[in-house]
C-alpha cells in the first residue's frame, strides 16, 4: 500500500523547509502524500530533528495504555497459562494451625491473626467455622478436606473430576441372553403346534420379539430353524454388504471381551424424529399412542419398539448388527 520511498519524503521535507516548494508542490514533484509529508513537517516542528530523523522514526500519537500493554496487546494470543495451587497458595498449613489456635484462645482477633500469620482472612473463616461444625482440632480441621458438602453427591462430583475416558462398550455375549440351540428348540415347538409363540417364549428364555421374527423369515425363505437362525437373514444392507461388513470389523476393534461387566435396567428413550420407523414391525414413532418404550441400536443408529427388539440393556446392540 506504501507508494513512495523514505529518500523521496526526506527530499519533499527538504525542498518545504528551504522554501523552494510548496507542500502542494512537493506532493506532487516526489509523488508523496499530501497528508503524510503534513505530519512529518509537524513532527519535525514539534520535535526539533532533522528530516531523516523525523521520517526514519516512529513520531506517532503517544501510547494511551502505556507502551509496555500496547505491545502485549498487539502479540498474537496464546492459551492463558493457569497457575497450580502451589503457585496461588501463599500460606503454609503451620501458619493457618497457628492463626486458629490464637483465635480460639482470644489473644488474637481473626483480622490481627490473618495479618500476624499472612494467611486469607476468609480462609481463616472457613476454617473456624468448619472447626465449630465438627468440633475437631485446628490440626485436624486444617490438614483435612472439610470443605462443603457436595451437591450432587460425593461419587457425581469425583466422576466429573476425572480424565475424560472412552466409554466402554458392552460386549454381544453380554447383551445376548440366548443361545442358539434354545431359539432352535422355541421355533421347532411352534412350528409343530405344541406350544404358543408365548409360550415357548418363557419356556426357553428367548425374546418374544426376536422370536416372532425368526418365525416370519422361516416362513418367507421357507427354510429349516437351523438356518434361520444361524444365517442372517435380517434387512438388506444400507450401505452394501462390503462397507457394512467393513463397519462391523472395525467396531469389533472397540468391543471388549470383558463378561463381567454391571448393567442398568432399560431407561426409557424417545425417538427425537417422529418418522423413526421400528426396525421390526416398521411401525412409525407418530402412529405410536399407547406410550411403548423405543430402544436405539448403538451400532446402526436405528430405532425398535423395546417389545420388538427384545432388549433387556441400555447399551443395546439390534439383532442385525450382531
Amino acid at each position: 500500500m506504501k507508494q513512495w520511498t523514505n529518500e523521496d519524503m526526506i527530499k519533499a521535507i527538504t525542498n518545504v523547509n528551504n522554501q523552494s516548494m510548496s507542500i502542494k508542490h512537493a506532493s506532487k514533484s516526489f509523488k508523496v502524500p499530501r497528508s503524510t509529508l503534513q505530519r512529518f513537517l509537524k513532527n519535525q516542528k514539534a520535535n526539533n530533528v532533522n528530516p531523516e530523523d523525523v521520517v526514519l522514526t516512529k513520531l506517532g500519537s503517544k501510547p494511551v495504555l502505556g507502551i509496555d500493554i500496547e505491545r502485549e496487546s498487539t502479540m498474537p494470543c496464546t492459551k492463558p497459562k493457569v497457575l497450580s495451587r502451589n503457585v496461588m497458595r501463599q500460606w503454609t498449613n503451620e501458619d493457618m494451625i497457628k492463626a486458629i489456635t490464637n483465635v480460639n484462645n482470644q489473644s488474637m482477633s481473626i483480622k490481627h491473626a490473618s495479618k500476624s500469620f499472612k494467611v486469607p482472612r476468609s480462609t481463616l473463616q472457613r476454617f473456624l467455622k468448619n472447626q465449630k461444625a465438627n468440633n475437631v482440632n485446628p490440626e485436624d480441621v486444617v490438614l483435612t478436606k472439610l470443605g462443603r458438602k457436595p451437591v450432587l453427591g460425593i461419587d457425581i462430583e469425583r466422576e466429573s473430576t476425572m480424565p475424560c475416558t472412552k466409554p466402554k462398550v458392552l460386549s454381544r455375549n453380554v447383551m445376548k441372553q440366548w443361545t442358539n440351540e434354545d431359539m432352535i428348540k422355541a421355533i421347532t415347538n411352534v412350528n409343530n403346534q405344541s406350544m404358543s409363540i408365548k409360550h415357548a417364549s418363557k419356556s426357553f428364555k428367548v425374546p418374544r420379539s426376536i422370536l416372532q421374527r425368526f418365525l416370519k423369515n422361516q416362513k418367507a425363505n421357507n427354510v429349516n430353524p437351523e438356518d434361520v437362525v444361524l444365517t442372517k437373514l435380517g434387512r438388506k444392507p444400507v450401505l452394501g454388504i462390503d462397507i457394512e461388513q467393513e463397519l462391523e470389523a472395525k467396531n469389533e476393534e472397540f468391543l471388549p471381551a470383558d463378561k463381567d461387566l454391571d448393567t442398568d435396567e432399560i431407561g426409557q428413550f424417545t425417538p427425537d424424529d417422529n418418522d423413526a420407523t421400528c426396525i421390526f414391525c416398521d411401525h412409525r414413532f407418530s402412529e405410536d399412542n399407547t406410550g411403548e418404550l423405543w430402544v436405539r441400536c448403538i451400532m446402526c443408529r436405528l430405532w425398535a419398539h423395546e417389545q420388538c427388539s427384545g432388549a433387556e440393556k441400555d447399551d443395546y446392540v439390534c439383532d442385525f448388527c450382531r
